[in-house]
């Protein structure tokens, strides 16, 4: 008998069979609702395997306060994507990008760390300002899961 892949020697207990038994008939009448181990699954609620609605689910569903810093979380990592977005583009090492602000390339690095949450919009300005380009706003409904419980 070979039970979570190590193979049982010698007298296996008649109601370890009679289990092996069960499971395999109840995997081979509904593969997609067993569980290994676990029996059937419940009917209740359908089962992900979606890391992020898990999270979702386990940590943020019905909790404003972890939904807000989640949001604000995603802010934080959005910046500092376009900010190394802005400079790699126009192949520009953070060095060249701080020389040409008047920082060092320390400043450049912390604010392309998205745990990062010091981003001051007169950063943001003298970054743009140098790249010909400029700083836009906006303010957009926040991210709503419509499976969200």
């Amino acid at each position: 008998m070979v039970s979570h892949g190590i193979v049982k020697e010698g007298r296996v207990p008649p109601k370890a069979i009679d289990w092996a038994r069960e499971r395999k008939r109840q995997f081979e009448t509904d593969p997609t609702t067993y569980v290994c181990g676990g029996g059937l699954v419940s009917t209740k609620r359908k089962t992900t395997t979606d890391a992020v609605e898990i999270i979702h689910r386990r940590f943020f569903a019905g909790r404003p306060a972890m939904l807000a810093r989640l949001e604000e979380e995603r802010a934080n990592a959005e910046v500092a994507r376009k900010i190394y977005a802005l400079h790699t583009t126009v192949c520009l090492s953070q060095a060249a990008l701080a020389k040409l602000i008047g920082t060092t390339a320390s400043v450049i690095c912390r604010l392309e760390d998205a745990d990062y949450e010091g981003h001051s919009l007169s950063m943001l300005h003298h970054i743009a300002a140098a790249l010909n380009k400029r700083v836009e706003i906006r303010f957009v409904p926040l991210r709503r899961k419509a499976s969200a419980a």
